[in-house]
C-alpha cells in the first residue's frame, strides 16, 4: 500500500523492518514507555504503517481488527453490517 499526498510531498506506505529504527526513535521521543524493537516487529505482519516525507519516516501508525469472524461467511456479516 502506498499513497501519496502531492500538496506536502508525504506517502503513506506499509512499514518494513528497515524502518523500526526511525519508529523506534519516534515512540521514544513521543510516549514515556515506549515499545521494543521486538514488539514492533511483532506488529509488521499487522495494519502498519508509515508516513514519509523527503525520504524520512516522519511518523507512524497501526490498525487493529476486532470482531473478526474467521468463516468468510461471518466476515461477510460483519462487513455488511458495518
Amino acid at each position: 500500500m502506498n499513497v501519496m499526498a502531492t500538496e506536502h510531498s508525504m506517502v503513506i506506505r506499509s512499514a518494513t523492518e528497515k524502518d523500526l529504527d526511525r519508529v523506534l526513535e519516534i515512540d521514544r521521543l513521543s510516549f514515556p514507555a515506549p515499545w521494543t524493537h521486538h514488539c514492533f516487529k511483532l506488529v509488521l505482519k499487522d495494519i502498519f504503517f508509515v508516513i514519509e516525507q523527503k525520504v524520512l519516516v516522519i511518523a507512524w501508525g497501526r490498525a487493529t481488527v476486532t470482531n473478526y469472524n474467521k468463516s468468510k461467511r461471518g466476515l461477510k456479516q460483519t462487513l455488511k453490517s458495518s
